[in-house]
């Protein structure tokens, strides 16, 4: 009988990408299963059509995914659940346009214990996994698939830096520290915002739509940008986030500046330890300096490329993060 592994994201964009689909079928590869996607609640005849191995979901906090999982867990008792957190869900961030209901928290407290067991993307994520449940996560970081990468691209000579953010509107509290350092070097540097801009800048920074996940790594390289940048506050729901920002811009070859909390303290980029608009504009005054910048970017890239998911130190760790012995 064919073996089969179910991939249950939240939805197929983003963490769903990231955390379900992509590892999944990179999982159910290395074990010879097909992976089933889907990302609605299977009904019961599905489950009797199909005799799965192991199922892996992620953020279930609605009554009806509540409902599913009692009835699911009484007819399957020994199916193994992988539940994945990579959100501090119960302390979301300020600016977050998603929040949890009290009742949708308590409901997705109430899911958790039918997960057999627990995935998060970092260390901190498992840390308050902890603190939350008393039970153990196994830490399952984001990687980033070879197809992914660039070569590092050279700037022009005479050519303004191109300095980029790529990012959704959830991030809106992360950026006021860099309204004023944009503003005040429109004349000196190109800023392009893919995705979410926030209302100060509308109008003095080119502004590129986000896409389809299948395009957005592709789309945000078209941009032509030269240094990629990642501010954040420092807020317990941003220590629990993860590397994926920096991942994604070092495959693309664009060194990075970032803030200096848990998620990026490992970047070889620059590291922003206070956000103050001296300290921005100090590290981007770096990067002007072409050699300086093509060495950092080198560096950032080669620290992506040791999260790439087709590495087989990396396969061993989602082989050991859904139960199986690295092979």
């Amino acid at each position: 009988m064919e073996n089969l592994t179910m991939l249950m994201p939240a939805d197929p964009r983003g963490c769903g990408f990231y955390r379900i689909l992509q590892p999944g079928k990179v999982f159910a590869k290395s074990i010879g299963s097909k992976a089933i996607e889907t990302c609605h609640l299977p009904r019961a005849e599905e489950w009797g059509r199909y005799k799965f191995d192991l199922v892996l979901t992620q953020r279930q906090f609605e009554v009806n995914q509540y409902r599913h999982w009692c009835e699911y867990s009484a007819r399957h008792p020994d199916l193994p659940i992988y539940m994945d957190f990579d959100d501090l869900l119960w302390a979301p961030h300020p600016g977050s346009t998603f929040k949890l209901s009290r009742d949708r928290v308590q409901c997705m407290d109430q899911t958790v214990q039918f997960a057999h067991h627990l995935v998060a993307s970092t260390q901190d994520m498992a840390d308050a996994l902890w603190e939350r449940y008393r039970r153990d996560a196994f830490v399952l970081p984001n990687m980033i698939s070879e197809r992914e990468f660039r070569p590092v691209r050279a700037r022009e000579n005479g050519k303004k830096l191109r300095v980029i953010w790529a990012g959704g509107n959830t991030h809106a509290p992360d950026l006021h520290q860099i309204i004023p350092v944009v503003q005040s070097t429109t004349t000196k540097y190109e800023w392009v915002f893919f995705g979410f801009v926030p209302d100060p800048l509308k109008g003095i920074v080119k502004v590129a739509p986000e896409t389809e996940m299948k395009d957005y790594l592709r789309s945000v390289h078209a941009q032509g940008a030269h240094v990629g940048i990642a501010p954040l506050l420092d807020i317990p729901f941003n220590r629990c986030k993860s590397h994926l920002k920096i991942l994604e811009y070092g495959a693309l070859g664009l060194p990075t500046i970032a803030t200096d909390i848990a998620p990026y303290k490992d970047s070889p980029g620059i590291l922003i330890k206070k956000p103050r608009v001296s300290d921005w504009l100090r590290a981007l005054s770096v990067m002007e300096d072409e050699n300086a910048r093509m060495e950092i970017a080198d560096k950032c890239q080669e620290y992506s490329r040791s999260y790439c998911i087709e590495r087989p130190e990396n396969i061993s760790i989602i082989q050991q993060a859904y139960g199986h012995k690295a092979s």
